[in-house]
């Protein structure tokens, strides 16, 4: 499998503005792409209007193409929006008439893309997976892979954990990109993590002797207290 990462900003821009348009150019899934206009109830504005629709899923687009784009949340597309329309203002910052153009700026890039979104959170992209097992109360991250999807991520952690993970069932999660740098990147935050975490258990099990012993010290100046408290009493 190929590496990639997200695209560069100028071709970022450049999908951008053609999925702004009306009727896109599109990318590499433009062969046969047909728009036609649907008179149809919007839900976000709450009456009947004319809508423009697509027959291809990404308006022309691929979904390796989607993936690069990097868009996978409407936050992440009204960021982009205001770092190159509106540079860089928050959205409280614009004019009355700039929110009007940034919302539909913002609506109609993510109502074409907001797919993607889950096909990000149903792994079904390329990428690298946290490989975790356990459940909800004792999850316990075992590593990082670089896989197609979740089942070949979950068929390689199995490979390459199975061991650490037990009878708990083994799952995986999309990250980020498949990259070397990126599973470098994940697996260093890992092992600083678990670092800490083997410094505080090595704190507690220190913290934990101390307090046995001075309880050992304590129960033989007791002793020794009561021994003594003895002896007087047998002398008197």
């Amino acid at each position: 499998m190929k590496t990639f990462g997200q695209y560069e900003e100028a071709r970022r821009i450049a999908i951008v503005k053609d999925l702004l348009k009306k009727e896109p150019k599109g990318g590499d899934d433009r062969h046969g792409m047909q728009f036609e206009t649907v008179h149809e109830y919007c839900g976000r504005y709450n009456h009947y209007r004319d809508l423009q629709r697509c027959n291809r899923t990404w308006w022309g687009y691929s979904l390796h193409q989607m993936h690069r784009l990097g868009f996978f949340s409407k936050t992440a597309v009204e960021a982009f929006i205001l770092t190159h329309y509106y540079n860089g203002q928050s959205e409280y910052e614009l004019t009355r008439g700039e929110k009007g153009g940034f919302s539909r700026k913002v609506n109609r890039i993510w109502d074409r893309i907001e797919n993607i979104s889950r096909t990000r959170r149903n792994g079904q992209l390329p990428g690298v997976y946290q490989i975790a097992c356990g459940g909800y109360y004792d999850t316990a991250v075992l590593g990082f892979v670089i896989a197609t999807d979740k089942d070949h991520a979950v068929q390689l952690g199995t490979t390459l954990f199975g061991g650490w993970a037990g009878d708990r069932e083994i799952r995986s999660e999309y990250k980020d990109y498949p990259q070397a740098d990126a599973i470098q990147k994940a697996a260093a935050v890992l092992q600083a993590g678990l670092d800490r975490d083997l410094q505080k258990e090595k704190q507690r099990h220190a913290d934990s002797v101390k307090k046995i012993e001075d309880q050992i010290k304590s129960a033989q100046m007791a002793t020794l207290i009561a021994m003594d408290c003895a002896e007087d009493i047998g002398a008197a």
